[in-house]
């Protein structure tokens, strides 16, 4: 008995020891600043290893989820152990985004999340070494319409935007040409990868197709009518580059992916980290700011050298029919990761 039991104890040392080794490298801090009169709240983790200026990462968590439970999905503090940057899980009101034409309540109240957003990065300029010209922000779902709305709005502080699981649902004219990664799952029924109002969820909207964000991005961007497109396994990458100013446009897809942050077929956290670094050629000075109204995103290039050449689509008119969205209740199962 006491073998067996002297051999239990070492096999939960071991797994104890081994939990111990797996778990990132820094620290974990929930916080708050306050914004238009309401106590915004965020989870934030340093690692800790930085480098001088640390980059940083903001993920917006999807409907009815939140910045805990993003870092979970995504895994990002794990990355950001490994890579020296600073991973930022900010909280929708009512667990949702004000993306302008979505979603739930925060849309409904007319949320700033952008002004959320500004004065949350002002506080971390203000208390970490931040490298202002490497922030970045990805998102899933209704954080990643959030996140192209949120570059259309604060284009001079965001360098690069990786939306997973989204779609461009809002005008905008971008000041200078901009790069985007796009990821989505074709089997995705919430936000259908050729557009409609999906078959999943409780938000009545007809999504535009990503397909036509993407081409409506290589238009702005003066990118060539060729593109290259690769494909490994269940993933294809295809590219549109060299675009104005060292830019480039590239959407991932996904066969049988559905609405959720990918990590078997294809590592988005690790491809989103690694697609962060911004064309030097592009000013990401605080006055650089875009002319929104409705359409944009911004983000930088992540390059691909495909070996396989195809037809690009032509490029779409500039106003895609706006989605029209149906108030939903804030307990509903909405687009949410």
């Amino acid at each position: 008995m006491r073998v067996v039991l002297g051999a239990l104890a070492v096999v939960a040392l071991a797994i104890a020891a081994a939990s111990a080794l797996a778990a990132p490298a820094g620290t974990v801090t929930t916080d708050s600043v306050r914004v238009s009169g309401l106590e915004r709240t965020y989870r934030v983790f340093v690692p800790n290893r930085l480098p001088e200026k640390a980059p940083v990462v903001f993920v917006f968590h999807g409907g009815l989820v939140n910045g805990a439970g993003v870092a979970r999905q995504t895994r990002f503090d794990e990355e950001a152990s490994r890579r020296g940057f600073i991973a930022v899980y900010p909280d929708g009101i009512g667990r949702t985004w004000n993306a302008g034409t979505c979603c739930g309540l925060s849309n409904r109240l007319g949320v700033d999340d952008v002004a959320f957003v500004s004065s949350l990065l002002d506080k971390l300029t203000r208390r970490y070494s931040v490298d202002r010209r490497r922030v970045f922000a990805t998102g899933i779902s209704n954080g990643g319409l959030f996140s192209y709305f949120l570059e259309c709005r604060l284009s001079g502080r965001i360098a690069a935007v990786a939306p997973v699981s989204a779609t461009l649902d809002s005008e905008c004219s971008p000041s200078q040409p901009v790069s985007i990664l796009h990821v989505h799952g074709l089997a995705d029924e919430n936000i259908p990868f050729d557009g409609g109002p999906g078959t999943r969820g409780s938000l009545d909207v007809d999504w535009p197709p990503v397909q036509a964000g993407v081409d409506r991005w290589r238009s702005l961007n003066s990118c060539p009518t060729t593109g290259t497109s690769k494909g490994h396994h269940t993933v294809t990458t295809s590219t549109w580059s060299p675009c104005r100013a060292g830019t480039a446009v590239t959407l991932v897809t996904i066969a049988g992916a559905k609405h959720k942050w990918p990590r078997e077929q294809y590592d988005a956290t690790r491809e989103v980290w690694r697609f962060r670094r911004p064309p030097e050629t592009i000013s990401l000075l605080a006055g650089d700011q875009y002319r929104c109204s409705r359409r944009q995103t911004r983000t930088t290039t992540y390059a691909h050298t495909p070996s396989t050449t195809t037809k690009a689509n032509a490029p779409i008119p500039a106003g895609n029919p706006r989605p029209t969205a149906r108030p939903i209740s804030t307990t509903a199962r909405m687009i949410a990761a």
